[in-house]
């Protein structure tokens, strides 16, 4: 399943590559899009809501991840499964498509942050939005209901920006489960299996390229990397406590992959416009430059 992200500006359909990062502005809502009738089940343990009518991702007892375009306010409220909790405060990350969501309430479960994973690496994707609809000849339309959703892919270039690639089901590159981001995914999962069995969660939705209102076959969708920013969230989350120490790195908190296991940061791919959704932009598959 793929999700796209739309970006801030409000301009016409003919605009698409503007359009498409809107779609994280306020009542937007985050979609993942599953080719066909492939829909891959929720892992046992899936901790993806909805935030101000997009995605966010919970990362801690009381944490939520978002798109920083996806926007919100203290009065509004992370659902998930059903259940609402209200937030209490929202950090936006100065720089970058980011925002760290605390709620007044205790979530049942959440993800903890995973390494940059490497090129030609199997990811899950998992977020609410809209989800596939007609079928196209070179991909798919949106159909414009929202619902959670997850499908599958590969990570076709990795750095401060992991993209995947919509390849069409059935060519040598598909996977099974294949998926794309939709508009409205933004703040929508990246996912690897960690050492736990648990999916860890490593990027965050931002933007994709492609035509505003569909899915096309060898467009890419590009997610922030969380682990770039673990120092930053843990700050928030542990104030006064040192992400590192001459006594070596603290033992992991709730929520959060061990600092002395992240990757140094890369270069993150061109395609990636931070505040919203970016169309038309390509890339290769392997390592960004």
């Amino acid at each position: 399943m793929r999700n796209l992200s739309r970006r801030r500006c409000g301009v016409g359909r003919n605009n698409w590559a503007v359009a498409m990062l809107l779609a994280a502005a306020p009542g937007a809502s985050a979609v993942v899009v599953t080719y066909g009738q492939t829909r891959l089940d929720a892992p046992a343990w899936s901790y993806v809501g909805d935030w101000n009518g997009s995605s966010g991702v919970a990362i801690g007892d009381h944490w939520v991840v978002s798109a920083r375009h996806v926007g919100g306010s203290p009065q509004g409220a992370f659902t998930l499964d059903g259940q609402a909790y209200q937030a209490r405060r929202i950090y936006p990350k100065i720089g970058a498509d980011l925002e760290l969501i605390e709620l007044a309430d205790a979530l049942p479960g959440w993800h903890e942050i995973g390494p940059r994973p490497a090129a030609g690496d199997m990811v899950l994707l998992g977020g609410l939005g809209q989800t596939a609809g007609d079928l196209l000849n070179d991909g798919i339309a949106w159909s414009g209901h929202r619902a959670l959703t997850w499908g599958a892919n590969r990570v076709a270039q990795t750095g401060r920006t992991i993209s995947i690639q919509f390849d069409e089901p059935g060519s040598p590159a598909a996977v099974d489960g294949e998926a794309s981001f939709a508009i409205n995914d933004s703040g929508a999962g990246l996912f690897t299996m960690g050492e736990d069995g648990r999916p860890w969660v490593v990027g965050l939705a931002v933007s994709i390229t492609g035509r505003y209102g569909e899915s096309l076959h060898g467009s890419f969708n590009n997610a922030l990397s969380l682990s770039d920013f673990i120092p930053w969230i843990f700050a928030i989350e542990h104030p006064g406590e040192p992400v590192t120490s001459s006594m070596g790195p603290p033992p992991p908190p709730s929520g959060f992959f061990h600092p002395d296991r992240v990757p140094t940061p890369g270069t993150g791919a061109a395609a990636l416009v931070l505040g919203g959704l970016a169309f038309g932009a390509r890339g290769r598959r392997g390592e960004s430059r």
